[in-house]
């Protein structure tokens, strides 16, 4: 099954989180998934605060890039989504970062993967964008 990886999982990945093991064995069971190319940006960003804030090399940012990079099939340009995602972000009043997201996941018609609660929320709100949105806690698992 294919999902959307939304940053907020994908930081989980690469940042050693409570939850981290869960996002591990969600993308374990989902077996593929897509993102557009913003997510090397987000998760780079976080990446850089937890290493000015813990005992991070921030050289490792290449290799977390790199297997994002590696691991998202599709990686969709941003710039294809944008159009698409200014429309979700006004009918959901959600911020456009997270709508670019739901954009591809609306386009390759699967859910997006997220840790995010009030983006979940904010899809619920509507009755054809409910369940757009998988929260990390809910997700399945491998077992």
């Amino acid at each position: 099954m294919m999902l959307v990886l939304d940053a907020s999982v994908a930081a989980k990945l690469v940042l050693q989180e409570p939850d981290s093991e869960q996002a591990y064995e969600a993308i374990e069971a989902a077996g593929e998934f897509a993102a557009p190319d913003l997510i090397l940006l987000e998760v780079a960003s976080a990446r850089l605060k937890a290493a000015a804030h813990r005992a991070f090399d921030p050289l490792q940012i290449e290799d977390v890039v790199q297997t994002l990079r590696a691991g998202c099939r599709p990686l969709v340009p941003t710039l294809d989504l944008v159009d698409e995602a200014v429309a979700i972000a006004r009918k959901l009043r959600h911020p456009i970062y997270d709508c670019v997201y739901l954009a591809l996941g609306r386009r390759l018609g699967v859910s997006v993967l997220t840790a995010d609660a009030e983006l979940v929320r904010a899809c619920s709100r509507f009755h054809d964008w409910d369940g757009a949105a998988i929260l990390l806690s809910r997700a399945p698992t491998a077992s």
